[in-house]
């Protein structure tokens, strides 16, 4: 649209400059043809007259309607005017009028004269021209015309009605020519390839070829470099959020998507819509000021380690961490480190109390046995909780799976059941194996104390004449093993931790068996590292049924 009306405001000042200045040449080529008409006119006229007078014409018989006729005397008083006949008022005035004109004393002098003035009375150029008679009068003609002005004013009113006409018919034509040199440029489809309409266009389409090529290839990178940057934030487990100066959101990635329950799209949203913490908060203004922080913060049971970054420019980078299990171990590490001494401290303390009364003949006659027997029960308590502690290490950095063979189930199963017969009697408990085909890729010493613990742990918390079922199946790729007592079953609110290191549901029973609260620990790091699934099921004072299941394949 600008092209179009600069190119029509250039025609239209193009045409109307030509119009004026081909006016006033027009004007002035007019001016003179008839000036030098005129001229040629008067001069023929005078002479015609001339030769009249010669031939016997008075000159008092002359009469002229289109040009001035003046007899004057040497002296230059008008004798005759050709208008009418002179009086003295009249032949004193003309005398003023005429009798100094130049072209007079040039006829006198050489036999003709002419002259060209402006008179400021008839505001038009006047033109004489002098004869000598043969009488020594001078013959005096004198016509007037429109000046260069005059004529140019005069033929003003016609050249604006020309101007405005072919102003209009400019106007069409220009518009007709802008659309018809403007279409082709504007028909010009980027997307399917340049050609110049113009070859005046030519270098400027190879250009703009040059630019649009390089334009894509950089689109390219940066959708290339975008997408990249979109997989990456989309497959990391880590939560990320960028933010704006403003603290409005620019991206969002899927982790921290999840980790708020935040419903697409979050762009634009301010990050006080997305995470209510204050001290988060506080942190991200630091990060927008330019100072890096750290914190912790908990969000849906989950514990996250929170970094926010300043951006290069302005913004900040928000990093969640999930440190949930690392927290968890670390936990379990410390509750671990705490009930291993105290564990330890327990036996440690009953046998050197126990060798200190004996080394103090502090022990009656007759009694040292029963010192002696206690000190052997708590070393091998004491021994069993070492050897106990030394498996869950050994599990926890993955020592055996380099021994992993075909393990027929029922074969560990039915070794765990002979060891521990006189367990069963002792606690007046039967244990009975019903174990079908199932064979797994798995450690086979793993297995036997897997069936060990979960079968002696049913032992110790059974009534009497009560009854422990060992349960071995395959189906559908996987191999099942149940293990179900008709023991004292465990509480609700205990269930969740019967698996833990050193937890025990009865503390007392505990004592009586010699337990060191490692059983069902070692056998959930065993299923977890044969990439297995245990689960519980109990009611108190009716039992319990733990069922594991593997894969077949391992």
């Amino acid at each position: 649209m600008k092209m179009r009306k600069r190119f029509f405001a250039s025609m239209a000042l193009l045409t109307a400059g030509s119009l004026v200045v081909l006016a006033a040449m027009f004007c002035l080529i007019f001016y003179y043809q008839l000036l030098e008409a005129a001229q040629n006119e008067v001069r023929e006229r005078a002479f015609v007259l001339r030769e009249l007078v010669r031939a016997g014409t008075p000159y008092t018989d002359m009469r002229m309607t289109d040009m001035g006729l003046r007899v004057v005397t040497g002296d230059g008083t008008v004798i005759y005017n050709g208008q009418g006949e002179a009086t003295e008022t009249s032949e004193a005035q003309e005398r003023l009028a005429w009798g100094d004109c130049a072209e007079v004393r040039q006829a006198v002098e050489s036999g003709t004269g002419e002259s060209k003035r402006f008179s400021d009375t008839l505001q038009q150029e006047v033109y004489c021209f002098a004869v000598k008679l043969d009488d020594g009068t001078v013959l005096h003609l004198a016509k007037t015309t429109r000046s260069v002005w005059g004529l140019f004013s005069h033929s003003l009113p016609f050249v604006v009605g020309v101007l405005v006409l072919m102003l209009v018919l400019e106007y069409l034509l220009a518009q007709r020519l802008a659309r018809r040199l403007v279409a082709p440029i504007g028909q010009v489809d980027l997307k399917k390839g340049l050609s110049a309409p113009y070859d005046e266009f030519a270098p400027y389409v190879l250009e703009l070829e040059r630019q649009q090529n390089r334009i894509e290839k950089h689109k390219d990178d940066l959708r290339e470099r975008a997408d990249t940057i979109t997989a990456i934030m989309d497959n990391m487990s880590e939560g990320v959020i960028l933010v704006d100066s403003g603290g409005m959101v620019l991206s969002v990635n899927q982790s921290a998507a999840d980790i708020f329950a935040v419903e697409p799209p979050a762009e634009g949203r301010n990050i006080l819509e997305i995470v209510r913490d204050v001290t988060f908060l506080q942190n991200v203004r630091s990060a927008l000021a330019g100072t890096r922080g750290e914190m912790s913060l908990e969000q849906a049971s989950r514990l996250y380690q929170v970094f926010m970054s300043p951006g290069r420019d302005s913004g900040a980078i928000i990093l969640f961490l999930d440190v949930t299990e690392k927290a968890f171990a670390e936990k379990q590490r410390r509750d671990f480190s705490a009930n291993v001494s105290h564990e330890l401290k327990t036996p440690l303390t009953t046998i050197y109390g126990h060798a200190e009364m004996l080394a103090g003949g502090m022990v009656g006659e007759g009694d040292e046995e029963g010192f002696y027997d206690r000190i052997r029960q708590e070393a091998a308590h004491l021994l069993s909780l070492i050897d106990d502690i030394m498996k869950i290490s050994q599990l926890d950095e993955g020592v055996g799976q380099e021994l992993w063979e075909d393990v027929d189930l029922g074969v560990p199963a039915a070794e765990a059941v002979i060891a521990l017969r006189e367990k069963a009697a002792a606690h007046d408990v039967e244990v009975l194996l019903e174990s079908g085909e199932a064979t797994i890729k798995a450690n086979r010493l793993q297995m036997y104390e897997l069936f060990l613990n979960l079968i002696d742990n049913a032992i110790a918390y059974n009534r009497p004449n009560g009854k422990v079922h060992v349960t071995i199946s395959s189906e559908d790729g996987r191999a099942r093993l149940v293990v179900a007592d008709t023991g004292i079953g465990i509480p609700l609110e205990d269930q969740s931790r019967v698996f833990e290191r050193f937890f025990r549901v009865d503390k007392s029973r505990s004592k009586k068996t010699g337990g060191t609260g490692l059983g069902l620990a070692i056998v959930k790091h065993i299923v977890s590292a044969h990439r297995g699934v245990i689960s519980l099921q109990s009611r108190e004072h009716e039992g319990t049924v733990i069922e594991v299941v593997f894969s077949v394949d391992g």
